[in-house]
């Protein structure tokens, strides 16, 4: 299981509706910019450390809702699954 101590919390607000999430830390900086760019995120993870059965690191990702891929594509941002286009890899990790 995972653990909450490199997470931030932060509030996330759409309209009139607000909401408390956990960030992973080593993202709070870039999720904070594409929401203030009003690109909605799902979720994101930092990645993990090396999977010793695989021996590969897992690298960052942020998800976006579907609407906003286009503007990640315009942003730079690559395709982390491309059978999944709405992941895509962090930029800032």
């Amino acid at each position: 299981m995972g653990s909450y101590k490199r997470q931030t919390l932060m509030v996330m607000e759409r309209g009139k509706w607000r909401k408390t999430v956990n960030i992973d830390t080593c993202l709070v900086q870039e999720i904070a910019e594409l929401w203030h760019k009003k690109i909605e995120t799902v979720a994101s993870c930092c990645g993990h450390n090396i999977d010793p059965g695989k021996k590969y690191k897992t690298l960052a990702t942020i998800i976006v809702v579907k609407k906003d891929t286009v503007k990640m594509e315009e942003l730079g941002y690559e395709h982390a699954d491309k059978s999944m286009r709405e992941m895509f890899y962090a930029k800032t990790v």
